[in-house]
């Protein structure tokens, strides 16, 4: 639910980032197909694509768009795929 999100974001703006991306993975598992479950996948992207892990972010990248095909937010998400490839060098993907 909504208060469950709202700690894994408070998590993570405390930089308690294990916390935070423990809660998330759970809350996907736990709401699947829900907003929350799709707001969690888009947290758990971007938090790897900072990291520069991006590998990482790729596949929940890609999870995001096969569980929300038809996402309000998939042109941002298809953003941070190609952000994502673009800082793997793997330039034929990132378009």
């Amino acid at each position: 639910n909504n208060s469950e999100i709202n700690v894994a974001k408070c998590y993570y703006k405390m930089e308690r980032f294990k916390e935070a991306l423990k809660i998330f993975k759970a809350l996907i598992e736990k709401y699947p197909q829900s907003e929350i479950a799709e707001e969690s996948f888009l947290w758990l992207g971007d938090h790897f694509l900072e990291s520069l892990d991006f590998d990482s972010a790729i596949g929940y990248y890609k999870k995001f768009l096969e569980e929300f095909s038809n996402s309000e937010r998939k042109n941002i998400v298809l953003y941070h795929l190609a952000e994502s490839y673009d800082g793997k060098e793997e330039y034929d993907e990132a378009v």
